[in-house]
Order: structure tokens, then sequence, then C-alpha cells
């Protein structure tokens, strides 16, 4: 059921009017008939229009400050009136507050609809008797033209009634011949809210006239209330189930590969650190090939596993040097890295590596509080294929990263290069956007050639504070490069995750491979408190009881 709205005023002298109209998919009558409509009309659609005009009929007619609407059926070819209270008529049909105003207060008004009289005659029955046990007689035959009407009446209490009857019904209800894109956004949300997950997840639409939207508005709903709670939702990167962290050990991954567990025992194991991700995108304009990065939860992430504020300057620095290595990662292929390490006077380290395919593991002195002083030096690795060392490179670092990025690039790299970083900082998260710009050298004729110095930085310039999503870095692309056209579908997307491949099972084998004696000596040493195994790279804990102790010293004795 589609839905358009038009209003027309075209002057003082010319009645103003409102018009929506439903037109029925497919069906043998006007989807805003009943049931009564016969299966022999042609297929048409059905207008519901209201016109509103200042009325010379004298007072005594009617009683005072009331309301003649006049509904003309035109498939049944009949008319009927109907007399409503003003005061009624703009607390339950709100619609009508826009043209029922303090200026025509004591004048009468007439208005003449266009609509199924028997729909008409409903609403008007629910609106005049509401605060009464009575219920509208709402059908199957009849919900779709209800719910519409209602809601561009601005009738929320009908609405509500609409989508609790749907609520029992979806699958009925999304199987009936209608376009149900006439339904705004908010009404699909409170039908996609009564429901639950499961509901919505075995439901079945064969055209997809609604089911998407429907799941679409409840993982929204649930997300805005797991990131209230401070939770987070993460993805298992075999069989693709979304499931919530701290339920992460009670879900078991049936795709994912089968390994021997710390007691020997067979064990399922899902990757589920893998986090919903986000996202670096690359493409070519012309002769520029370009990179950009957004990256928000790999920056909360590591900002959870250090201990430093979302907020922070830490953070901040972290999250834009990050930005450049990912960046810098993307024009290479699988799982070629960038390693980058900045030292500075009053920074132990700052670490961070990136590949190709988009994982991000980190290194963060826990005691970064400021920005790093001058002095130091910024460390940059490649490590690719086919090459037996790795491609090395080190400045000095000034302690800001687009800048070191800049500088990076000016002495390691034959291409012109212009780098654009920045962050935006908040109470519940950093996020951290990034762009490079590469000139490349001409391979074959282009459409469009550009110079970097003519990019126009200074009408639009890079702040993460106007780039949200994706979207928005590519809107601000096209808007500093002249004809870009730049889309999603021009564009490679390469997730981003903050990822470490360490596990327990691998430090359990490390545990192995020091021999029995170290084994026993270290489970004396830690008796039953058992021993916590802390990565390097992500700061994640693994923990080894006193019992899982005894468990590889068994083993390994055995070997």
């Amino acid at each position: 059921m589609s839905l358009s709205r038009e209003i027309r005023n075209e002057g003082p002298s010319s009645p103003q009017s409102a018009e929506w109209k439903l037109k029925a998919e497919g069906a043998d009558r006007p989807a805003i008939r009943t049931a009564s409509a016969t299966s022999t009309m042609p297929k048409a659609s059905a207008g519901v229009s209201g016109k509103m005009k200042l009325s010379s009929v004298a007072a005594t007619t009617y009683p005072h400050r009331s309301v003649v609407i006049h509904v003309f059926d035109e498939y049944r070819k009949s008319t009927k009136d109907f007399l409503c209270q003003r005061d009624l008529l703009l607390t339950s049909m709100k619609y009508f507050q826009a043209y029922l105003t303090e200026a025509n207060e004591h004048d009468e008004i007439d208005i003449s609809v266009h609509c199924d009289v028997e729909i008409f005659e409903l609403l008007m029955e629910y609106m005049q008797q509401r605060d009464s046990e009575w219920r509208p007689r709402i059908t199957l035959e009849n919900i779709a033209s209800i719910l519409v009407s209602s809601e561009f009446l601005q009738m929320d209490d009908l609405v509500e009634e609409c989508v609790h009857f749907i609520s029992g019904r979806v699958q009925e209800f999304m199987l009936l011949r209608v376009d149900f894109d006439c339904l705004s956004d908010a009404t699909v949300a409170k039908i996609a809210n009564n429901c639950t997950p499961e509901q919505l997840q075995k439901l079945r639409d064969p055209k997809d006239k609604i089911l998407s939207k429907l799941r679409r508005k409840k993982v929204e709903t649930l997300v805005r209330t797991l990131q209230d709670d401070a939770r987070r939702l993460e993805l298992c990167e075999h069989c693709e189930t979304l499931f919530l962290k701290d339920d992460a050990n009670s879900a078991g991954c049936r795709k994912g590969k089968r390994q021997v567990g710390v007691h020997v025992e067979a064990a399922e194991v899902s990757m589920w650190k893998r986090p919903l991700r986000d996202v670096v995108l690359r493409c070519h304009v012309g002769n520029l090939r370009v990179s950009g990065v957004m990256a928000r939860n790999a920056v909360g992430e590591m900002s959870r596993r250090w201990g430093l504020p979302l907020a922070s300057e830490g953070t901040r620095l972290w999250g834009e040097y990050m930005a450049g290595t990912v960046m810098l990662s993307s024009f290479f292929k699988g799982e070629e890295r960038v390693k980058m390490m900045v030292k500075t006077p009053n920074i132990q380290e700052l670490y961070t590596e990136a590949m190709a395919v988009g994982e991000v593991p980190v290194y963060v002195d826990p005691t970064l509080a400021g920005a790093p002083e001058t002095g130091g030096h910024m460390h940059v690795s490649r490590i690719l294929y086919g090459q037996a060392k790795p491609y090395n490179t080190s400045i000095e670092a000034s302690g800001v990263p687009e800048l070191d990025w800049q500088r990076f690039f000016d002495v390691s790299e034959q291409v012109p290069t212009i780098v654009r970083i920045d962050s935006e900082a908040a109470e519940d998260h950093t996020r951290s956007c990034g762009l490079i710009f590469q000139k490349m050298p001409p391979a074959e004729p282009q459409e469009f050639h550009y110079e970097l110095e003519e990019l126009p930085f200074d009408k639009h310039p890079f702040a993460a504070t106007d780039l949200k999503q994706s979207t928005d870095l590519l809107q601000y692309l096209n808007e500093l490069i002249p004809n870009a056209d730049i889309s999603e579908k021009n564009c490679k997307r390469i997730p981003l995750d903050y990822y470490c491949r360490c596990s327990k099972d691998n430090y359990a084998q490390r545990l192995k491979e020091m021999g029995l004696n170290d084994l026993n000596q270290i489970a004396a040493d830690v008796g039953s408190a058992g021993v916590d195994l802390t990565c390097h790279f992500c700061n994640e804990a693994h923990h080894f009881s006193a019992g899982e102790l005894e468990g590889l010293i068994k083993s390994v004795s055995q070997a």
C-alpha cells in the first residue's frame, strides 16, 4: 500500500485541500475499501481526500462549535454526513489542527472527504466511544486501511490499537496483497518492537514487502539498548551469528573448527572476538588513489582493554596513529601488514599493527596521558609478500599523528601524497577518521586528471565532527573532488577489527613446551590461585587454574 499526500494552497480565494491516496497491490478493489466491496471492481487507487471551506450555513443548523463532515463514497456512489464536536475532532484527529485554527474558531466549518463510508464510520465511532469498553471492528481485511487512515489523521490511540492487533498476526498481516511502503518508519518500528527477535526470525515474506524493515528496526532498537547499558554486540566470523560478548562462553559455533582443549577434550572453536566492524574504504578517482577510514569500535575496544578513558588524549593519539596505519595497509594484499611504533620521552611505547585484511592488534603504554613530547621517533615497518626483509622507515615524531604520517609519506614514497586525520571525542566514544590521497603515475589515459594542490581543502576542511558514518565520508569525497561520483558500488570496503589471534589454547601449548620441570615449578609457585598469562598485544588475561595446570602436567608426562 503506497501513500502520497498533497497539500494545495492556491491563494486566499481557493479553499485549502489535503489529499492522500492508497493503492492496492494486485488487489481487485481499492485498498481503502472493506471486505464488503465486490471483487468485480478493476484495479484502481482509492482516494481519501479532505476539502475544507468556510461555510455560510446558518448557525442554527448545527450545534455550536460543531463540524459537519460530508463523506463521499465514490465506489458505492453514496454519501453520508457526520457531525462532530470541534474540540473532539481537534483532540482525536490531530491532522485537522492545521486547518481548524483560532482564526475560524467561530465559523461553521464543512469538511468534504472522499473515503470509504464504512472505514470513516469506524473512525468516528472510535473517536466518540474510545473512553468506553468499545473496541473498533478491526479485521485482517480492513486493518491496512484503518492503520493508514488513522496514521494519516494522527489518531495516535487507534494506531496503537492497530499495532496491537497486528502484533498477534504479523505473518498473516505481511501476506496481505498490499504495498506497505505507505507505513511510516515510526509505525514500522512500533510493530517491530512488539515482536521478539525469535518471532521475526521465523516469519516469511517471499516478496520482502516489510520483513526486512521490521528486522532492521528491531536491530536498531536492540543496539541502542545495548549502547545505553554499555554492552557490545559481536559477530562470529564463521557462522555470522550476532551475540552479546558477555554471553560468548555459553554459545557455540557449529561451523567453527574443532580443536583439542586444555584438558585434551574436544572443543568447538568460534572466533567470538570479532566485533561488529568499522570500515576502510579504498577507491580510484581518475589519477588519484584514495583510502579512507572511520573507526569507532576499534578505538573503543582499545580504550577498554588498556584502561584509557574514551575521551582522553591517549585514546585520541592511538586512534589517529592507527588510522594512518590501516590506510597504508589497505594498499597491500592479504596478510601483508604494517607495524607502527612511536616512542618519545614521555611514552614508553605506542604500537599498532594493521593487516590488509583489516585486523588491528595493538600495544599502548598504560601511562599515556598526554601528547608526546618532541625528541622521539616514529618507526614504520612494511612486511610484504616475496620480500626477505621488511621495508623500514624512521622519522622524528612530532606528536601530531597527521603531521607524522605526512612526513612518513614525504620521505618514504615516490608518489605525491596528502594525509588528513582527525578525531571527535565524546563521553561514550572516540571516532577516528582519516583520508589519504595519492597522485598515481599515468598508466593509461583517464577521463579526469587531478593535481593534489588543487583539491579545495580550504573550502572543505576535513573534520571528524562532520563524519558520523561511512556514507558521510563518501559525500565529503564527492564534495572535495570535482566530478568524482564516488559511491559504495565503486569502492572497496575492508572491514576493520580490533582483533588479536591469541587464545587460551595457544598459551596452553606454550606452557607444555616449557617442559615438565618448569611446569611443576609454576604450579608449586602459584598454588591454588592459578596463574594469569596476559597477551602483550591485546592485554587479554588467560587464567589457568590449579586444576588446569595439573591437567597440563599430566598431559606432558604422558607424552
